[in-house]
């Protein structure tokens, strides 16, 4: 069975960056030796744009001629101009006359999936595709116009027409006005969603797909304690200027201040003297507790229900607390910021600038090989130019002036060949140099990351996910928080003992 792989350095994709030819070529490697496979060849398209695609004719003309019985690639956001392009070939071309794909990405074997499988999944992916560009093109109009995005609109608010500033929605923004009166007047949480159901009136999902229809919507157009729940400690209804991604935007108001503060204390005070169940959703994910021996016992998944009360089913005795698990995870991550700010202070004393000018030496030993290689090749070539000019044509080893042209020809190719393997080797050489300058400095994605923790730091599922790599209970009660810490290798290990 003859195999090749393809890969390309661009992506239709615009959410997706360029990847290196050597990174997809090495996970295609690794998937055809787990498979037992032995590559032939390789097809590559080194350009930055999405349409440059000369490999992929390559591929095409031999997949129709039957040189390979299998092709393996990364992505098929990484085949051909677009995701047409893709099926087109592989699902009805190469799949038809027998020949096998593999797509890495998404685990994808046309040997055990049918035509209407594989149909559906490529509809799916130029769904996806399409997606992307809505908001792609969106969020750079926004970026490129400084305006501002409908995905950033909450309830009670809409978009102007010149996308430049958040207007007050006056049918939502009487619904919630209404909603904080009902609170004023001691109406329970669950009355006042009776009364907003069997009234008509639009669920906020529902009432956003109404004013930005891009938002979508998907769910029921039915009020519910959570909504309510959210809706009545949301801010910006007192007037909020909050910073998004590329400019403030600032959110009228809507609800007095007074209001808005006495409505959730009163929300507050409905629990005192009552016995509440404190069980709050846990925002850090999976934890895995040991035993004596340091063996798995359990891990809190869904037959806990992701609740932070901590227990045994049998027993239900408390393990741990959330408050306890909470503390561990500032304390660690106070530990890590500590740690940045001493980075930060060896960088601006100019302890970086030696590592710095080793890298540079690096990169210009890498270029000097380049152009020790080019000069290499060129000589050879004009070696075997200077033979054809000064060989003797009475000579019993005369070769004609084709035969000169044909190796002048198959040299060139092997030039070309060369000189693209040396360019493409020497520009990843340059970007992994700029990455490691980039990581020695204050942008390094470690230190954003750590240094914008606070004491009053509000944890979200989303936020934790980012900064907690794992949380171990051990048997004796102690919690072992690990952070993503991968950029932190960039620098010295003494300089984070200082």
């Amino acid at each position: 069975m003859i195999c090749v792989g393809y890969s390309k350095r661009a992506s239709c994709d615009p959410n997706m960056g360029l990847l290196s030819l050597k990174e997809q070529n090495d996970r295609i490697r690794e998937y055809a030796r787990s498979k037992g496979w032995k590559l032939s060849s390789f097809y590559e398209d080194r350009s930055d744009s999405p349409d440059g695609d000369n490999g992929f004719q390559k591929l095409r003309e031999a997949g129709l001629r039957r040189e390979f019985d299998v092709v393996i690639l990364l992505s098929v956001f990484r085949f051909g101009a677009n995701v047409s392009f893709a099926r087109e070939l592989l699902l009805n071309a190469f799949y038809k006359a027998g020949i096998r794909f593999v797509i890495i990405e998404d685990d994808i074997d046309s040997s055990t999936m049918s035509y209407e499988e594989l149909s559906e999944y490529f509809f799916c992916k130029r769904q996806k595709l399409n997606a992307a560009f809505k908001k792609y093109k969106e969020r750079k109009e926004v970026q490129e116009n400084n305006l501002l995005s409908g995905f950033n609109l909450c309830y009670g608010y809409k978009l102007s027409d010149d996308k430049t500033e958040f207007l007050i929605d006056e049918v939502a923004a009487s619904v919630i006005q209404k909603i904080f009166d009902m609170y004023d007047e001691d109406y329970k949480t669950k009355e006042i969603c009776e009364y907003l159901n069997t009234s008509g009136f639009d669920a906020p999902a529902y009432r956003l797909y109404q004013v930005f229809p891009q938002k979508g919507f998907t769910g029921i157009n039915k009020w519910s304690p959570a909504i309510l729940s959210r809706l009545k400690r949301n801010n910006k209804y007192i007037g909020a200027d909050i910073e998004l991604q590329f400019r403030n935007a600032w959110y009228p108001q809507i609800i007095s201040e007074e209001q808005f503060i006495r409505v959730n204390e009163k929300v507050k005070g409905n629990t005192r003297g009552k016995k509440v169940n404190v069980r709050t959703e846990n925002v850090f994910g999976k934890i895995y507790y040991l035993n004596e021996d340091n063996v798995l016992k359990f891990e809190t998944c869904s037959d806990l229900k992701k609740y932070p009360y901590f227990h045994r089913r049998r027993d239900r005795n408390v393990i741990i607390t959330y408050a306890e698990l909470e503390d561990a995870v500032r304390t660690r991550l106070a530990e890590e910021k500590a740690k940045c700010e001493k980075i930060i202070q060896l960088i601006e004393s100019g302890r970086s600038a030696e590592l710095i000018a080793d890298i540079d030496n690096e990169y210009s030993e890498a270029f000097m090989e380049y152009a020790e290689a080019c000069e290499k090749y060129a000589n050879e070539r004009l070696e075997l130019y200077s033979s054809s000019e000064l060989e003797d044509k009475d000579s019993e080893d005369y070769h004609s002036q084709e035969c000169y042209s044909q190796a002048h020809c198959s040299q060139g190719d092997e030039l070309l060949q060369a000189v693209d393997e040396l360019t493409q080797k020497l520009q990843d050489k340059a970007d992994l140099c700029e990455e490691r300058k980039r990581n020695l400095s204050a942008e390094n994605a470690w230190i954003k990351r750590y240094m914008q923790y606070t004491d009053d730091f509000q944890f979200t599922r989303k936020i934790a996910s980012e900064l907690i790599d794992s949380i171990t209970v051990l048997a004796d009660g102690s919690i072992d928080v690990k952070l993503y810490c991968d950029e932190a290798d960039a620098f010295p290990a003494d300089w984070r003992c200082e």
